[in-house]
């Protein structure tokens, strides 16, 4: 992945949660999982929309395999965003798994490691990376399956609806 200049243009981070959220959809995998978005109001920001696209779908993905074998009822994903303050953005998908083995989160960013028997383990790696190009923090919190992200957004917001 080469480091590329960012947007000029604000990009709405809920727009681009939405889509996400409408592409995957029908995917098999995700079959009787409720997905549920709680987006704040906030102006964009000169991201790479695509790049974070392919960070929530990451980790909505991951959250729906981590609860692949859990009831139906307690399979839920949460997306929420926020905005922290007049440069900070935060993003969190939330699932309700089992959540992931304290021996395992140190290597969880490594690139190949995976704990999937279908992984390649390049995911987490990949948004942790774009992410930090971003200029954010990445968080990952348990008990509970949380996966966390927090979004340092450059330069001040665009309009407000």
């Amino acid at each position: 992945m080469k480091k590329e200049k960012l947007h000029d243009e604000p990009l709405d981070l809920n727009k681009m949660v939405e889509e996400v959220v409408d592409l995957i959809r029908g995917d098999s995998l995700l079959q009787g999982l409720s997905i549920a978005t709680e987006l704040s109001r906030f102006g964009g920001y000169p991201w790479d929309g695509i790049q974070l696209q392919q960070v929530i779908l990451n980790l909505i993905m991951n959250g729906a395999a981590a609860m692949r074998n859990s009831p139906s009822g307690q399979r839920k994903i949460i997306v929420r965003t926020a905005m922290l303050d007049n440069r900070t953005v935060n993003a969190t998908v939330t699932d309700f798994g089992t959540g992931i083995d304290e021996k395992n989160i140190e290597r969880l960013f490594e690139p190949f490691y995976t704990t999937k028997p279908e992984g390649l383990g390049m995911g987490l790696s990949i948004s942790q990376t774009i992410i930090k190009t971003h200029g954010g923090p990445w968080r990952l919190e348990q008990p509970g399956g949380w996966r966390h992200l927090c979004l340092h957004a450059a330069g001040t917001t665009g309009d407000t609806p």
